[in-house]
């Protein structure tokens, strides 16, 4: 929970979001989680950003111990339709098998 009159980075599943550019009384966050996945070290965060551009996000990182710094490896900026391609070619890198199989 962001402390009092700030806002929170990104808005949890389903919760209220600035879906649009048009910013009400009440600021809320720009950015909405959809979904987040773990294959062995590394994670999988679906997310989508709203404005006149609204868009979709699939971010990867490594997070190799529990006390690492976790790394960013993939960030991918895209449209609604690409987002399960892009997510696909994204998680075939880890060991080279199709790992959407796993995860889905």
């Amino acid at each position: 929970m962001p402390a009092r009159g700030m806002t929170a980075l990104m808005a949890e599943r389903d919760s209220s979001w600035e879906a649009t550019d048009v910013v009400g009384s009440r600021p809320l966050p720009s950015r909405r989680f959809i979904k987040g996945g773990r294959i062995r070290s590394r994670w999988y965060v679906w997310y989508e950003q709203g404005g006149i551009g609204h868009s979709y996000h699939l971010a990867i990182f490594d997070l190799a111990g529990a006390t690492a710094t976790p790394d960013l490896i993939v960030h991918k900026n895209t449209w609604i339709e690409d987002l399960c391609p892009v997510t696909e070619v994204s998680m075939q890198s880890v060991d080279g098998s199709m790992l959407s199989d796993k995860l889905w």
